[in-house]
């Protein structure tokens, strides 16, 4: 096991009291602070004339800063850009001969670290808590001899780039564009030629239990949701969905619950609140119209059709929905464009979700690197 001390991080740290006086005529660069360890953001010009502050520190390179305002929630990064900050951004220099500060700027991204920020705050109501300098120095933290440091630097550095790669918004882009250069000049077309809505609900046994489906928002398709029995519901009523089906959550229409029945799931049930279709493949490309109905910009446009009495509670009505007109490409165009779609929807799907775990991996990763170090 890694020796290390726990020594409070204003051992490593040296205050920095350099500001400067503002001059008027001068223009400044200001830089801000991301919660939950996200790094630094340039905020934008100020004009001297234009700010109240009177004096402001010029960051450097590798130094450490944090806010007083948000630091309980992680608001602590080591500097990676030229710029301004004003006193409620205290800044230091790190000792390099103690600390590594690559192995720093993970230490403080770390739960532990930030959980005691949480708690050393002080001032009324949550989002005017501040934490003052000298209990940001009190903050302990695992310090091992700088070879061990840095060996555990590159391991976490190796997970932190995991979450840079090719996003899932990148694809998402790509797909947009192309659904919107196919629908540019094309025909519109009614939703209730294209569909027929499926209209024999089946009557619920307290004796029976039913394979459910379930649908995500933001256009990620439809999942397994488990067994419902027969006693358990108040719905008189359910809906059998066939593979194949176009289905849409009334409740969450508007924020994408739009998608496809696929084979694996035929013949499960939904609660009244789900609206099923029959799609007629003579019209309209199976593939092409689940790209179409998973696109944001769709979900936009029926998100202007709901009603209801707040944001939360807005239903997409079927007779409204089957009303609307939609622009379609030729068939044959449809059928050119689905397969591509459909493939850019399920790589991106399949790079939300490595980023979900990657993102979950860097906490899970420090907590373990940094809470081991701490066990005597």
């Amino acid at each position: 096991m890694i020796a290390a001390e726990a020594v409070p991080i204003g051992d490593v740290l040296q205050r920095r009291q350099d500001a400067v006086r503002v001059e008027a005529d001068e223009t400044y660069v200001m830089v801000g602070v991301l919660n939950k360890g996200r790094g630094l953001f340039t905020r934008g010009n100020v004009s001297g004339s234009d700010t109240n502050y009177e004096r402001l520190t010029r960051l450097r390179h590798g130094d450490l800063i944090f806010s007083k305002l948000f630091a309980w929630e992680g608001s602590v990064a080591v500097v990676d850009r030229a710029g301004w900050v004003s006193s409620e951004f205290p800044t230091y220099a790190i000792d390099a001969t103690r600390v590594d500060p690559a192995y720093l700027s993970h230490v403080i991204g770390w739960e532990g670290f930030v959980g005691q920020l949480a708690k050393a705050t002080s001032g009324l109501g949550q989002r005017r808590q501040r934490v003052a300098p000298e209990r940001f120095e009190s903050a302990i933290i695992p310090l091992p001899d700088l070879e061990s440091q840095r060996a555990i630097a590159t391991r976490l550095d190796r997970i932190a780039r995991a979450r840079r790669t090719a996003s899932s918004q990148h694809l998402s882009t790509i797909r947009s564009r192309l659904l919107l250069d196919s629908l540019a000049g094309a025909r519109e077309q009614r939703v209730d030629t294209l569909l027929e809505r499926r209209r024999q609900p089946i009557e619920v046994s307290e004796t029976q239990s039913y394979k459910m489906l379930g649908m995500r928002n933001r256009g990620r398709g439809a999942f397994d949701a488990g067994v419902l029995h027969g006693s358990e519901t108040k719905y008189p009523r359910l809906l059998r969905v066939l593979a194949g089906d176009l289905i849409y959550l009334k409740l969450g229409a508007w924020e994408g619950a739009f998608g496809i029945v696929p084979p694996e799931l035929d013949g499960r049930h939904t609660s009244p609140e789900f609206v099923s279709y029959d799609v007629d493949e003579d019209q309209i490309d199976r593939d092409f119209l689940e790209a179409m109905v998973t696109w944001d910009g769709f979900a936009f446009r029926v998100g202007g059709l709901s009603k209801g009495t707040n944001l939360r509670r807005r239903r997409l009505n079927p007779d409204v929905f089957e009303s609307l007109s939609i622009p379609l490409p030729t068939l044959e165009r449809q059928r050119e464009l689905g397969p591509t779609l459909l493939q850019l929807r399920r790589a991106g799907a399949q790079i939300a979700r490595r980023d979900e775990l990657t993102h979950a991996l860097l906490p899970a990763a420090r907590n373990e690197e940094f809470g081991k170090l701490l066990v005597r």
